[in-house]
């Protein structure tokens, strides 16, 4: 299986705001981009309607989220913190 990580996109769409309760970001185990994908059923942003797609989960949504495959390669580094605090 691979590692992905999964990311809002640039500049953040307006269904993160407002910013608490929602997830923004998490590293997924799975075969394919595809199958990341299906693995979010995370936060407040699944059930948001969005006007590009019609859909309600952002993280299928290539134009809203990232998801890229992790390799083993690569500088020391955290993967992934994603602290917000209030």
């Amino acid at each position: 299986m691979k590692l992905w990580i999964l990311r809002p996109v640039e500049p953040l769409p307006d269904i993160w705001d407002p910013w608490y309760d929602k997830c923004f970001g998490m590293v997924v185990r799975a075969k394919t981009e595809a199958e990341a994908r299906k693995a979010t059923e995370i936060g407040y942003e699944i059930g948001c309607e969005l006007a590009d797609n019609g859909g309600d989960n952002p993280w299928l949504d290539p134009l809203l989220t990232s998801c890229t495959e992790l390799s083993e390669d690569g500088p020391e580094e955290v993967i992934l913190s994603d602290f917000h605090s209030a």
